[in-house]
């Protein structure tokens, strides 16, 4: 395709040249006043040529996005009354850290109960789990 664009535009410049001189060419009163004369129409030949066969050039960029995968830990005084506090950090420090998942996804982290947010630290107070919500809200994050 570049090839045969440039070859587009150095056809489209000497035709334009060829039909500039031509029409120039019985005029003589001045010979720098023709050249600049010439120049200017052959550009504007040139151009209307141009746009007139319109070439285009495709354009392709691609880019890796990784997928998004979200960890949803719940929040609520369940887990510290079950006595799992221990292994949930564990499982989610081991899910976090994990090298493999990292390299394929971009892990993001969220801790509900009757909120959502964004996980920055556990500290099982909630009184309610609300998964409903946390989906809803996972769902148009995620759009």
């Amino acid at each position: 395709m570049r090839e045969s664009l440039l070859f587009y535009i150095t056809v489209t410049a000497i035709i334009a040249l060829l039909v500039a001189l031509f029409q120039y060419k019985p005029w003589r009163k001045s010979a720098t006043f023709l050249w600049v004369l010439t120049t200017f129409r052959a550009l504007s030949i040139g151009a209307l040529l141009l746009l007139i066969l319109n070439p285009k050039t495709d354009l392709n960029s691609s880019r890796i996005v990784k997928p998004k995968l979200s960890i949803l830990v719940d929040n609520t005084q369940s887990i510290q009354f079950l006595n799992r506090t221990e292994l949930l950090n564990s499982t989610l420090k081991k899910l976090s850290e994990n090298g493999l998942l990292n390299q394929k996804f971009e892990i993001q982290s969220y801790k509900f109960d009757k909120d959502f947010a964004l996980l920055d630290s556990l500290e099982y107070t909630g009184t309610q789990t609300n998964i409903g919500k946390c989906l809803e809200t996972i769902n148009a994050i995620l759009k």
